[in-house]
Formats: C-alpha cells, sequence, structure tokens
C-alpha cells in the first residue's frame, strides 16, 4: 500500500515537472512568436519606409551583386528589381566625377567593406545607368554587418540633386547677371561720358558747317555712328539690369529700318520693309526698341544659315476685337517680322520668352525674355507664331502717341533764338564747355560748374541779383561730391519753381526713368546731341 502510495506520488512529480516544462515552452512559444510577429512588422516598416524614400538604396554582398533594390533605386538607375536582382553593380550602372574622372564602382564597393568605413560622395557625380541616360547623384557607401558583426556587403545610399543642381547653376547664373549689371553700370557711365563730349560736338560742328560743304555729310554719318555706339551702351544696361525705358516720341519706319539694316550687317539674308508713310509716332525708348528689333532679326538670320528671307511690315491699328491679347483698347502700331526660316516647334514655342531657355549651343536665352519685358515696360505686347519648315512671325504691339511728329522734327530744326542764362553741372570739364558751347549757339547765357554745392552757391547768387536762370542741367553722379539729386533738393528750398534737368550716363537709373517723381521738369540722357539738348530746355520753358 504504501509502495502504491509512493508511486502515485512520484508520477504526480513527474507530472506537475512536465506541466511545469509544458508552461515554460508555451510561455517560450508565445515569446518567440511575439518576437518573429514583432520582427515581421518590423521587417515590413523597414520595407515600406524603404519603398516610401526618395532615396534609392541599394544593398550588394561581398562580391558586389545586388541582393536588395528599393523603387527610388529602381528608377535612378533604371532597371527594375527583377532584372537587377543577382546582378553586378558596376555592369548596370558608371559614375563620373564632376571633375570629369571615372570613379571605378567595383573599387568604391571594396574600400568600404576593406576599411569599414562609410565613403561619401557628396560633390556632383554623374550616374550613368546602362542605357545611356545620366543624373546628377550623390552618393553614400556604408559596410553592412551580419548578425555575427561581420561584413557581408555594402547598402548604396543614393540622392537625385539633379534639379539642385539645375537651380544651383540658374543661381550663379543670376548672380553672375548682377555682377555684370555692376560692371555695366560702371562701363556705360563712363562710357557715355566719353560719347557725350564726341557726339556732341560733331553735332554742333554740323551746324556750323552749310550742309553744301563736304565735311557736313562725314560729320553727319560720325553722328550716326556715335549715335549707334550709344545705342550700345544702352542695350548692355538693358541686358544686363533690365532698365526701364526714356521714352520720347519716335517715328517707328525710320527707327525699324536703321535698327534692322545695323542687325543684317554681312549677313546673306535680303530683307523687304513695308511701312506706311502715315504710320502714327510712338512713344518709345529707340535703345530698347533697336534691342528688340536686333534681337529678333539675328535670330531670323540664325534661323535661316543657307540665306532666306525677312519681311517686316507694320500698320496702325485701334484695338477693340482682338480681345485675347492683354492690351487695353486703343490706338497701336503692330509691327511684324516674318522670316522663312526653319520655324520653331510647338512645345519650344511655348518656352521661347522664359529667361534663360535657348536651343542654341552658345547662347544663354536671354535675347527673347528681354525683349519681352522691354515690350511690356512699353505698355505693349509680343506674340509669336510659326510653321515648323516654313518660318516664324513676331507680332509687337506698341501703344501709338498723340503727339505730331511733324510738329516735333520743326521744333528740333530750330535751334536758335532763344535767350536767358542757363546752368550747367558736369564733373567733366570737356562735357560742361560743349554744352556751354552749344547753349551759347541757341541764344543762351550759359554759366558751368562742377559740383553740385557750387551749382546751389550760383543759383542763390543769381536769385539775389534778380538774374535767375532759365533752367539747370545737373549731372546726378559726382563722385566724391554732392550729385544733381542731393543739389535739386536745396534748389527746390531756394526756389519751388527751379527748372532743373536730370542728365546722367546712367541712363537706366530712376531718377532719370522718373525725374517727375524726383522733382525734375526733364531730363537729357548721356550722351546727347544738339538737338536733344535743344529739346530737353524747350519743354522746361
Amino acid at each position: 500500500m504504501e509502495l502504491q502510495q509512493h508511486s502515485d506520488d512520484h508520477l504526480l512529480q513527474e507530472l506537475m515537472a512536465v506541466r511545469l516544462q509544458l508552461t515554460a515552452l508555451k510561455r517560450k512559444l508565445t515569446l518567440q512568436s511575439k518576437s518573429l510577429e514583432s520582427l515581421k512588422e518590423e521587417k515590413e516598416r523597414l520595407s515600406v519606409t524603404l519603398r516610401s524614400i526618395s532615396e534609392g538604396v541599394i544593398t550588394t554582398d561581398m562580391n558586389g551583386r545586388i541582393v536588395f533594390i528599393n523603387a527610388a533605386a529602381e528608377r535612378l538607375i533604371d532597371c527594375p528589381k527583377e532584372k537587377a536582382a543577382g546582378r553586378l553593380l558596376s555592369g548596370i550602372i558608371n559614375i563620373t566625377h564632376e571633375e570629369g574622372s571615372n570613379k571605378n564602382l567595383g573599387t568604391l564597393l571594396d574600400t568600404a567593406m576593406i576599411t569599414g568605413r562609410v565613403i561619401e560622395l557628396a560633390a556632383a557625380t554623374t550616374l550613368v545607368s546602362s542605357d545611356g541616360k545620366s543624373k546628377i547623384v550623390s552618393i553614400s557607401v556604408s559596410p553592412l554587418h551580419d548578425r555575427n558583426s561581420m561584413i557581408s556587403g555594402v547598402v548604396l545610399v543614393l540622392r537625385d540633386i539633379t534639379e539642385k543642381k539645375a537651380l544651383e547653376n540658374e543661381l550663379f547664373k543670376v548672380q553672375k547677371l548682377e555682377s555684370l549689371g555692376l560692371l555695366a553700370g560702371g562701363i556705360a557711365h563712363d562710357f557715355n561720358n566719353i560719347l557725350t563730349a564726341i557726339l556732341a560736338n560733331i553735332s554742333l560742328a554740323t551746324c556750323l558747317i552749310p550742309p553744301a560743304n563736304a565735311a557736313h555729310t562725314r560729320l553727319d554719318q560720325a553722328e550716326k555712328a556715335a549715335g549707334r555706339a550709344a545705342d550700345l551702351a544702352r542695350q548692355l544696361l538693358t541686358f544686363a539690369k533690365g532698365g526701364k525705358p526714356i521714352k520720347k516720341t519716335v517715328a517707328p519706319a525710320k527707327l525699324l529700318v536703321e535698327s534692322a539694316n545695323f542687325a543684317l550687317h554681312g549677313a546673306s539674308v535680303s530683307c523687304e520693309f513695308d511701312l506706311p508713310d502715315d504710320l502714327w509716332a510712338i512713344e518709345a525708348d529707340p535703345g530698347q526698341i533697336n534691342q528688340v528689333v536686333n534681337n529678333l532679326v539675328v535670330n531670323a538670320v540664325q534661323a535661316m544659315t543657307s540665306g532666306g528671307h525677312i519681311r517686316i511690315s507694320s500698320e496702325n491699328i485701334h484695338y477693340a476685337d482682338e480681345e485675347s491679347l492683354p492690351l487695353g483698347r486703343g490706338r497701336y502700331v503692330r509691327i511684324a517680322v516674318k522670316d522663312s526660316g526653319v520655324g520653331i516647334p510647338e512645345e519650344i514655342r511655348q518656352k521661347i520668352f522664359d529667361p534663360y531657355f535657348t536651343t542654341k549651343p552658345y547662347g544663354n536665352g536671354l535675347g527673347l525674355a528681354t525683349s519681352y519685358s522691354i515690350i511690356r515696360n512699353h505698355g505693349g505686347h509680343i506674340t509669336v507664331a510659326s510653321t515648323p519648315g516654313k518660318g516664324t512671325t513676331f507680332m509687337i504691339y506698341l501703344p501709338a502717341s498723340d503727339k505730331n511728329l511733324t510738329e516735333i522734327m520743326v521744333e528740333n530744326v530750330v535751334l536758335t533764338g532763344n535767350s536767358g542764362k542757363i546752368l550747367v553741372m558736369d564733373d567733366e570739364e570737356m562735357i560742361r564747355n560743349v554744352a556751354a558751347e552749344m547753349a551759347q549757339h541757341m541764344g543762351y547765357q550759359p554759366v558751368s560748374c562742377e559740383s553740385g554745392d557750387k551749382a546751389v552757391s550760383l543759383y542763390q547768387e543769381a536769385l539775389k541779383s534778380g538774374e535767375t536762370f532759365h533752367a539747370v542741367i545737373m549731372d546726378l553722379t559726382i563722385p566724391g561730391g554732392m550729385g544733381g539729386q542731393e543739389a535739386l533738393q536745396h534748389l527746390i528750398a531756394l526756389d519751388p519753381e527751379v527748372r532743373a534737368i536730370a542728365s546722367s550716363g546712367y541712363s537706366d537709373c530712376r531718377s532719370i526713368a522718373e525725374f517727375r517723381e524726383h522733382g525734375f521738369r526733364g531730363v537729357l540722357p548721356k550722351p546727347y546731341t544738339i538737338r536733344e539738348f535743344h529739346r530737353a530746355l524747350h519743354e522746361v520753358r
């Protein structure tokens, strides 16, 4: 009996031990199950993360064969994971550093595995896929460790920085353009001062020589050449800085012919003009409109490498019906520049006015963008129509002037018979001298000085003596001294009715383009002729 009881107790103990073991095993299996589930969830999260991130991720084994590739990497190397798996990475892509030196991708992977260090190629590197497509990327290569902390391969992280690099290049272009603007402004100011002395003296000499004299023709040609040089200086400023137009009443027909003929010089292209005699005048900056015509004609010539034909026409229109254009109702002069070139495809035509867009190997993409800006600043509009293989037509709409060109031409001719004192302030002696001679030729009594403070003193003395100045012409920029803008404030304090005329070689500055808002009654951009000098004085009478 006791033996049976002992046997039962022993069996019960064994059963309890087994139960404890089963409970422990169950707990262990439960923990393992939870661990596996957690590992599965973590794997899924990692997989989702790798699929979602914008960086390309590629893992390879010790031999450089692809083990894993995410969606972003598939797009970067242009190869689906089904085709990439198991292949040598160096057989699918190649990389070229920005300095132009080829990098051996296999060596790059080996270096990371041997050294156990992360290798960064943060600078711009060109990645070329097997089908020849290239992208600019930054690359990071890291060693991959197994559970025993042994290196089992590498992880490549590829970041597409093509767009970022393009933005950096655009920013560099803008900064370069700003630097060019500063340089152009300084050059144009000095250049325009020199041209003022040349152009003013030539135009004055032309007035002093009878028209029948042979020298008169030579001087007239020299004046036109100097005027063209002045236009080039203004074009440089407009190209670099986009200056506001300094408008005056202009006969568009003459401007179109002169601008087009200058741009066509030396080209194997013929040009036909259809410009009616009754074409309305326009209020425009001749230098800027010349730049627009020059850009369009040069583009047309370049589109006709084997020669061709350009037709420039113009007409008066009352804008009211063509509501699709962003123009107000009123009178406009419409100018058409048509060529027989190769034409412009639709996908390119939509971008031709965008800054920096160009299809030319050495173009800067600013010609048509600048032209568009100029026409818009004149209150007009420019359009383009083109048929590939048949040519291109640019249409320019410019507001017509209310002024009569005949009256303006007469005004330019009558230069003498004036009276009164004129004060000329300029830091350049040669400009002061020629300005004084032109004023004297017209009948005025000129007084000149070299700085703003001296001009204020002379004006104050004239007020006290009762012999006021008919007008004051002041250079806006006086290095190391008081310029015209500051001097004008002192003159207005002395005489609110002072007739001040702003003059400057910086033809794109606000005090020139918006002279009335700064207190001036007139404007005389440098360089100028005797007729422009007379017009400025006439307009402030």
